[in-house]
């Protein structure tokens, strides 16, 4: 018995000491230690290489990546991107001497926050065009004729085009964005609407635009020409959803079309987008819960929690989302307390602080509320020195993809305020103010590439 020992524990140490490797001898693909892979416009990433079942001798990618990155023998992704663009899946193939392996990551290049334009929603009837600064601050540069009461600006993904929802004339408006300077150029003729169109959102690859409109009980859909941004009536629309619509949002996979309406009835619906014609149909179980004037909803980044905000609840409702089937179910201590009159409410791109834009704040001193989000459970926690001061009214808010800077909107004194962002710790910091158009009721943030 000594002896069979003696032979046999030699080869248990080897096989034990084998198993450390096992896990890749098992592996059959390539993969990336970071997917969904984000990086900035114009900022050096880090080199990310990945595991694979051997030695890569050679690595291909198809399509080609962002300009400025490259992918080396080993199939490490390195550079300086030089252009924006939503997020990308690319097929890398690798040789390994016994054969070939593949797999793919999906790479997002967060655009450098160039230009800002707001919507001014009454008498004036246009949008009011600026640059933003290296510090944040900005820059009056352009006005430029809208609408009828244009309500809501939202920008394209790929930064090319921006899209304003005209509350007053039932239409909305396409512009394309000059890349160097900020300049908007009207493309086409103006797309009629249902009634009151007032809230716009798009997929993250920007095939769809999705309108909610208050005055009737409809989301309008359209796909969108990629190279000129012209909107097409997807067939069915518009299609029929709660009452007085006032918020829409697409869930990061682009697959979900988040609603909410004005009535107190249950309104948190949820709606399947056709992934080929933009089609919409209401998920099993939707709608799922009653909110008080649901004026604004935003999908966690991650997909797992989606939040509303009760204009007279004063309130964030917040929600765990089913990634596969999209239905919702509140979290436990939801809702959260926000300010007076919530309007609009936003996370940043990481997904680590929520704010909300409180427009029931007259004085300007308490008009932002903001919020840690749990990673784990969603719940939200409010971050040191909120509420924090803006415009007087504040009802729309804006976070540059990159993080650094944010921006509010007021009725109340007609301003727009322009924050640093703290990274650690989520702290609003103002960094001065200027002057917007009569009501200034929405915001948005545009990059632009060469």
């Amino acid at each position: 018995m000594l002896r069979v020992l003696h032979i046999l524990l030699p080869l248990l140490l080897l096989a034990a000491s084998a198993c450390k490797s096992w896990g890749k001898f098992w592996q059959t693909e390539i993969v990336y230690p970071s997917n969904p892979l984000m990086v900035t416009q114009n900022v050096a990433m880090s080199p990310v290489t990945p595991s694979m079942p051997g030695a890569a001798q050679s690595c291909s990618v198809s399509p080609a990546l962002p300009e400025g990155l490259s992918l080396a023998s080993d199939c490490t992704i390195s550079g300086t991107p030089t252009a924006g663009q939503p997020a990308t899946t690319y097929q890398i193939a690798a040789d390994i001497g016994s054969g070939t392996v593949s797999g793919t990551v999906t790479i997002r290049v967060l655009f450098q926050p160039r230009f800002l334009y707001s919507a001014n929603s009454i008498i004036n009837n246009n949008l009011l065009a600026f640059t933003i600064n290296s510090d944040g601050s900005l820059t009056s540069s352009a006005t430029y004729t809208s609408g009828t009461n244009p309500r809501f600006v939202l920008v394209h993904p790929h930064g090319k085009f921006l899209y304003v929802a005209n509350h007053g004339s039932n239409d909305v408006s396409t512009y394309q964005i000059n890349a160097s300077t900020g300049a908007l150029t009207p493309v086409g003729a103006t797309v009629s609407a249902s009634l009151n169109p007032y809230s716009l959102a798009s997929d993250p690859q920007g095939k769809f635009l999705f309108v909610g409109h208050e005055g009737t009980n409809t989301v309008a859909a359209y796909t969108i020409e990629k190279s000129t941004g012209i909107l097409t009536a997807v067939l069915g629309s518009p299609f029929s959803a709660g009452t007085t619509l006032v918020s829409v949002h697409v869930d990061p996979t682009g697959n979900f079309l988040y609603v909410g309406d004005a009535a107190n009835v249950t309104n948190a619906r949820v709606f399947r987008i056709n992934q080929v014609t933009g089609a919409l149909s209401e998920i099993s179980g939707s709608p799922f819960l009653a909110i008080n004037d649901a004026l604004s909803v935003h999908v966690h980044p991650s997909g797992k929690f989606v939040y509303y905000i009760s204009y007279f609840g004063q309130n964030v409702v917040a929600f765990q989302r089913d990634a596969v089937s999209g239905a919702l179910s509140q979290l436990s201590g939801s809702p959260f307390a926000a300010g007076a009159g919530p309007a609009h409410v936003v996370a940043d791109l990481p997904g680590r602080f929520l704010y909300v834009a409180n427009s029931g704040d007259a004085t300007g001193t308490v008009g932002v509320s903001g919020f840690s989000i749990d990673s784990a459970s969603g719940s939200l926690t409010p971050i040191s020195g909120s509420p924090f001061a803006s415009p007087q009214n504040p009802i729309g808010l804006a976070l540059a993809e990159t993080g650094g800077f944010a921006y509010a909107c007021g009725t109340g004194n007609e301003q727009i305020t322009a924050y640093n962002v703290n990274q650690t710790t989520g702290a609003l910091g103002i960094i001065g103010s200027v002057t917007a158009g009569t009501d200034p009721f929405k915001v948005a943030i545009a990059g632009s590439n060469p």
